[in-house]
């Protein structure tokens, strides 16, 4: 009963709109008839721009800020403060977005009863710049993904990469510091302090997904590392993002947004709205 699942043809795309063909979706429907819409004993860690955590279609499945929650690891990495951020949100509506609430939109994963699915928590690496609106602060990533592996995450969503200024410069990169804290997560995750799977933890270990990244080259990074699963872009008309990384480093690609041919991906953003 969310009003606007119409509007997400990522998830149900029937081909009857323009430049779009039926079937490029992610197929969800069925997972939520068949077997599962989401369940809170899964934690989805949110390495990004800070989550809203009042946003309507958000508040009942984010972890609050504080010592066994969300957390910001910009501007020293001290505070508990998450400064809402229009992309962090945009992710997590799209993975836990609460679905059946009659409010807004559906998550891949928000449950079925209006009451909410997996749990999100928070780690905060961008906010705002005040000075510069086309640029972000960026925080501390080797550290969030960590805090996220702690806080019982058993999934590690990342839609970002490292930034190159040409594609012979990504070929020549690689994963960098942030190789131990992705090892550390694909190991730890769900577990407890002496490295056994915890009691409250649907699994042992993680995953840890990176988007491939927007530069239209065949490399990027972290997502190329190995153990990652890397998620290229298409359109919904079966064809690849014109900006999406493509090549032997990509696993899967999922749909996503195509502004230059009149589609995108709707979800959750700042200010309790919605945008694509």
């Amino acid at each position: 009963n969310d009003p606007r699942f119409s509007e997400q043809w990522h998830y149900y795309n029937d081909g009857s709109k323009s430049g779009m063909s039926a079937g490029c979706d992610i197929n969800v429907v069925p997972v939520w008839e068949k077997y599962t819409a989401g369940s809170p004993d899964v934690i989805v860690s949110i390495v990004d721009g800070g989550i809203q955590l009042d946003h309507p279609d958000l508040k009942d499945v984010v972890m609050p800020a504080g010592s066994n929650g969300s957390k910001s690891f910009v501007d020293g990495y001290k505070g508990y403060t998450i400064y809402p951020h229009d992309h962090g949100t945009h992710v997590a509506g799209t993975v836990g977005g609460v679905n059946n609430n009659g409010v807004g939109v559906c998550g891949i994963a928000g449950g079925s009863d209006g009451k909410g699915g997996v749990k999100l928590v928070s780690c905060a690496v961008f906010k705002d710049n005040p000075s510069n609106p086309d640029e972000d602060i960026s925080g501390d990533t080797y550290n969030a993904m960590i805090w996220g592996a702690d806080r019982g995450a058993v999934i590690s969503q990342n839609s970002w990469g490292y930034v190159y200024k040409s594609a012979a410069e990504a070929k020549a990169g690689s994963v960098g510091a942030m190789k131990a804290a992705i090892d550390y997560f694909i190991e730890y995750a769900g577990c407890d302090s002496n490295g056994n799977e915890s009691p409250d933890s649907p699994m042992k270990g993680g995953v840890v997904i990176f988007a491939a990244g927007n530069d239209s080259w065949p490399d990027g990074w972290p997502a190329e590392y190995g153990p990652c699963v890397a998620v290229g872009s298409c359109g919904a008309d079966y064809k690849r993002a014109y900006y999406s990384n493509y090549g032997d480093c990509v696993d899967i690609c999922a749909p996503g947004g195509y502004a230059n041919k009149g589609y995108e991906v709707l979800s959750t953003v700042t200010g309790s709205k919605y945008a694509k």
